[in-house]
């Protein structure tokens, strides 16, 4: 066993690593200002991309791990990294959604603990030498240990967030360098990244390493503000100067702002760096500070404005000897008056929560496929995410950036099987702050990010106050996001509840009235935004349009996050076909089976229809038609920064399907939030009696965009259209006169050309004939019964496993699957010029227990045509 696990730290939540470099923004450094400028690791002779193929061997537990697997003895396979080791045929994904994949109590974790060791080389690239080198894991799922050359390095914990270490005395220049990494999979960690997701195991971000000078840019905190007019910035750059020795005095930093011109917008050189420390103790750190004004144009999701700034390290005779670079937006984020405004102005949040999965790669998703993801939302009008439960992917914050989508970065802490328990151990404390902490200073510098969420799902305590706090402290400009807090299942919590870790009242799954109750009371000076609401699961996502009718009414109430954006099913193949897998199929016990899948999306990126009924309720431009005349439109923009020049509408009238009529809509600048009144030239197309006209109005993106092609389609609307019709042509041949003929077994009703027959043993209509044509084989009947859906409870295992309270299994204990309906009265005579005939029945379940009653009057006029009400009690 390694000496470095002897203490097995894999089971002491005060354990979150050793000698790992402070946490900081994800900068490179690049050696000159254009290289700086590109913001492109690639291009950067101080960066060397380790991914690819590594050596790998997996062990039982950590305990089998010895010197001799570090030196590479034994038997060796290929594994690519970034991946999941569970993604490549080694152990297996596990689903699980509150419950743990084990039943250990925290910290412990079973013995039986699959334990990988990767395995590659690190070559000093020329010029390397003499500097500092440091190595980067993106993520490892879910302890890792490193080795340089066979010594140990040091540790680290949290699955979703990087891990970097100083390799530089363990490195030698000219000679291929050994790394090796031991990730173990089960650690007291799992037992706060209890998510509703896939358990993994491995490396499954990007690993690299990157070169500085004794003296290097340690970290940036770019603070990009807006002023109240939106046209002034006011940037406040924070530069952290590190160094492995005690460097001379007068080294300086440089800090510029570009915009859209190669001239900078702003430029200080030679700023003098700060001694951080007293009494003649320095840190191993020095920073700088730099605050200008400037004009800008802001950053939204409409409109996403971006700047790159370039921070420049000079030594004492005033050479530049590293430049490092970030991209940001100015924009201003407040919550008050029950609104959360963005730039001044309450946005919606049409948003969704987004897991890290791809059905081929599991939690490791390429670069291509977030592009893909984020032109997926704004192409269905969603304009914000939650990120599901830990921080992403570095490169998904930049894509965020660049595109336009707001974003809730939310710390990788979720305790669910144990939600009231962890929050207030002591022991995990320090884990809690660490994951909040290396957020924050991982992320910043990101505009799109404007909420901090301290985790999902994990109650409430000190321990979310010590995040909370911490995080207040170090970054003011953002508010704080947290459902724990003000979760009414926990006791003595209410949606007023949990102001020192929530700005947000943010609950999950509220019902309609719910929320519009809050609204009316108008309690506190908190905005309501759904960190989860209209579960995507199966066949589902019902009730969208009336959540967004309440939205659009009531102030205070600003939208919400779906749950969830894709299915998370695992691509398999079995007696030749493919298909997505979910819990319970690779034997991963305990399970909840398909529980995983409740995307708004397939895992292969297809949309499902809800996909459509959203882009309709969040589409940013409304249309109603004017009372002044037909034709005449008032056309809404719903944007709250753009106006409508960049769509143009078309208009079109269809008369049974057949278009009429059409045209376009003159280009409309309407400013945002603002309505513009449009009349349509609409011609009487001589409709006959009887036919439907519907308006359609289509509006279309004019020009290609960073996320959509020229003539794609935004925004719609229909109306029914009413034309005085010339003829009648829907009736049915008329009768002078109806009669009732009554046998032993059926009434008959008759009129002319023809009759409706209706069974007495079972009340409805059994033929319907018109010119000896039969039109109708069954009439009308009480059905208390449809087709299930995931959500009601579908899957017998989750009734087993306590999940008894879904609906289904009530439903299944009544029978309504299988119910008898009886005849309690049957009577037929004769109103006026009509025939009406009513039936009661009673409806029976299982043991022939009474479920409800139905009554039926069905109205039967001269011209055959029938008129059915229905009562069910």
């Amino acid at each position: 066993m390694l000496k470095e696990l002897e203490s097995i730290p894999w089971k002491r939540p005060e354990h979150l690593g050793d000698n790992r470099v402070p946490p900081r923004a994800t900068l490179y450094p690049y050696p000159t200002e254009n290289a700086a400028r590109a913001n492109d690791r690639a291009k950067s002779k101080w960066v060397l991309m380790l991914n690819g193929k590594w050596d790998f061997r997996l062990f039982d537990r950590p305990e089998d791990v010895t010197e001799s697997a570090i030196d590479g003895d034994g038997d060796w396979s290929d594994i690519i990294v970034p991946g999941n080791w569970t993604m490549q045929g080694y152990d297996h994904p596990h689903y699980t959604n509150v419950q743990m994949p084990f039943s250990n109590e925290p910290p412990d974790v079973p013995e039986a603990n699959p334990t990988g060791v990767y395995r590659s080389s690190l070559k000093l690239p020329r010029g390397w030498e003499k500097r500092r080198t440091v190595l980067h894991i993106g993520a490892a799922e879910s302890v890792l240990f490193l080795y340089v050359n066979g010594k140990y390095v040091g540790s680290g914990k949290d699955s979703r967030l990087p891990n970097e270490y100083d390799i530089t005395g363990f490195v030698t220049a000219g000679t291929d360098n050994t790394i090796a990494v031991v990730v173990i999979r089960w650690s007291d960690a799992s037992f706060i990244e209890d998510q509703d997701h896939w358990w993994m195991a491995g490396i499954h971000r990007d690993v690299y390493a990157y070169s500085t000078g004794s003296v290097y840019l340690a970290d940036v905190f770019a603070l990009a503000r807006l002023e109240s007019d939106n046209t002034i910035g006011r940037l406040n750059v924070e530069i952290g100067v590190g160094f492995s020795l005690v460097p001379e005095a007068g080294w300086t930093v440089s800090a510029q702002l570009f915009g859209d011109t190669e001239r900078p917008m702003i430029k200080s050189n030679n700023v003098k760096a700060i001694e951080v420390g007293n009494q003649g103790h320095t840190w191993p750190r020095l920073a700088a500070r730099v605050e200008k004004r400037v004009k800008v144009k802001a950053w939204s999701s409409e409109s996403p404005q971006l700047y790159t700034l370039v921070v420049g390290l000079l030594d004492p005779k005033g050479k530049v000897v590293e430049q490092t670079s970030c991209r940001t937006g100015f924009r201003r984020i407040e919550v008050k008056g029950r609104e959360l405004l963005i730039n001044g102005k309450p946005v919606l949040m049409k948003g969704v929560n987004r897991h890290e999965h791809t059905d081929t790669l599991g939690k490791t998703v390429t670069e291509a496929l977030m592009v893909a993801d984020i032109k997926l939302l704004k192409q269905f009008n969603f304009n914000a995410v939650r990120t599901a439960h830990y921080p992403n992917d570095p490169r998904w914050y930049e894509l965020c950036d660049e595109y336009g989508i707001y974003v809730v970065d939310e710390a990788n802490v979720e305790s669910h099987d144990h939600i009231h328990q962890i929050c207030r151990d002591r022991r995990y404390t320090q884990a809690f702050l660490d994951r909040g902490m290396r957020m924050v200073e991982r992320d910043k510098n990101h505009a799109s990010i404007i909420l901090w969420s301290l985790g999902n799902e994990s109650g409430y305590g000190p321990n979310h106050d010590a995040m909370g706090g911490w995080i207040r402290g170090r970054d003011a400009s953002r508010p704080l996001h947290y459902e724990g807090a003000i979760s009414i299942n926990q006791s003595g919590l209410t949606w007023e509840s949990g102001k020192r870790v929530t700005d947000i009242v943010c609950p999950m799954y509220p019902t309609i009235d719910s929320i519009v109750e809050w609204a009316k009371e108008k309690k506190g000076d908190r905005p309501l935004i759904m960190c989860e609401y209209s579960h995507a699961m199966g066949n589902s996502n019902g009730s969208l349009a009336d959540y967004w009718d309440a939205i659009d009414k009531h102030h205070g109430l600003q939208g919400g996050f779906i749950w969830d954006w894709v299915d998370q099913g695992l691509l398999q193949k079995k007696e030749g076909r493919d298909y997505w897998a979910y819990g319970g199929d690779f034997g991963d016990e305990p399970n909840d089976a398909n529980f995983c899948c409740n995307g708004m999306i397939w895992p292969d990126r297809t949309p499902h229809p809800a996909m459509y009924e959203f882009k309709k309720v969040a589409q940013p431009v409304s249309v109603s038609l004017s009372r002044l005349g037909r034709g005449v439109i008032d056309v809404m923009n719903r944007q709250d920064f753009t106006d409508l020049s960049w769509l143009h509408g078309f208009w079109e009238v269809k008369v049974d399907g057949r278009v009429v009529d059409k045209g376009k809509i003159p280009t409309l600048k309407t400013a945002p939030g603002k309505s513009e009144r449009v009349r349509l030239p609409i011609t009487d197309p001589g409709m006959l009696r009887g036919q439907e006209a519907f308006l359609t109005i289509r509006f279309e993106a004019v020009k290609e965009t960073a996320w959509c092609p020229a003539g794609h389609e935004v925004a719609w609307h229909q109306s029914e259209l009413s034309f005085k019709g010339r003829a009648d042509v829907t009736r049915l041949p008329f009768a002078h006169s109806i009669r009732i003929e009554e046998g032993e077994d059926k009434i008959r009703v008759r009129g002319g050309s023809w009759r409706i027959d209706f069974s007495r043993d079972l009340g409805r209509v059994e033929s319907w004939l018109v010119n000896r044509r039969e039109l109708l084989t069954r009439g009308p009947q009480i059905n208390l019964w449809r087709a299930p859906t995931d959500n009601d409870g579908i899957k017998a295992k989750l009734e087993e496993k306590g999940q008894s309270g879904k609906p289904l299994g009530k439903w299944l204990a009544l029978g309504l699957d299988y119910i008898d309906i009886e005849v309690t009265s049957l009577n037929v005579h004769e109103e006026g010029e009509c025939v009406i005939v009513e039936t009661r029945h009673v409806a029976r379940g299982k043991g022939d227990k009474a479920l409800g009653e139905h009554r039926q009057s069905q109205r039967i006029h001269p011209d055959g045509a029938v008129v059915v009400q229905n009562e069910v009690s």
